[in-house]
């Protein structure tokens, strides 16, 4: 049983978004914990900020202002990176995941060597008809609910992510994401699923 996502989805979902055309946005939304691991998609980010020098590209991290990763903060003015880091300060949900509907792409990691965590954001990304790259995998259940819903690209290097990245920017609309599978992550269907399961104890 997961956390799944609220009904207030699909009334966001009405509202018209206008995406840049000079911009490449890829979001990331809510907490950073210490425990991921951001090089292999800053890595790949990076490459494909370098090879479309015409874009503006943006990674996002939508209240985030003042996590860290790793063992420092992330800095919004790193020269390292050809590619700009924007940070916010915690939005209210719905501007939040207006943000999301308004990116390019989004992004997750996977929790190094935990297994079996569903992020709750997943079930917000699955909703929003943006494509997902998950860099690395967890191999287990955020791979798996992207690849039953196909809603996401699976990515285990830099190089991964950078061709993801390119296939997304060429076609945003390549991924024809499987609704039904999505619909059975929404919060009434999964309280339906706790409530079956608990009339059989």
């Amino acid at each position: 049983v997961m956390n799944g996502f609220g009904i207030e989805v699909e009334v966001l979902k009405q509202e018209k978004i206008v995406k840049s055309s000079n911009q490449f946005i890829i979001s990331y939304s809510g907490t950073v914990y210490l425990n991921q691991e951001f090089r292999t998609l800053f890595e790949g980010i990076n490459k494909f900020a370098r090879e479309n020098s015409d874009l503006e590209v943006i990674l996002q991290f939508i209240g985030a202002k003042g996590f860290h990763f790793g063992n420092r903060e992330l800095i919004e003015d790193d020269e390292a990176y050809a590619f700009t880091m924007l940070f916010t300060d915690r939005l209210p949900w719905s501007e939040a995941y207006m943000e999301l509907r308004k990116s390019n792409a989004l992004c997750l990691t996977s929790y190094k060597n935990l297994k079996g965590i569903p992020t709750s954001k997943l079930f917000e990304y699955i909703t929003t008809d943006v494509p997902i790259v998950l860099a690395p995998s967890d191999k287990d259940v955020i791979e798996e609910v992207l690849t039953i819903t196909n809603t996401g690209l699976i990515c285990n290097s830099g190089e991964d992510v950078f061709l993801s990245l390119e296939k997304i920017h060429s076609n945003s609309t390549f991924l024809e994401p499987n609704y039904s599978f999505i619909e059975k992550y929404s919060s009434s269907f999964q309280t339906k699923k706790l409530s079956n399961l608990l009339d059989k104890i």
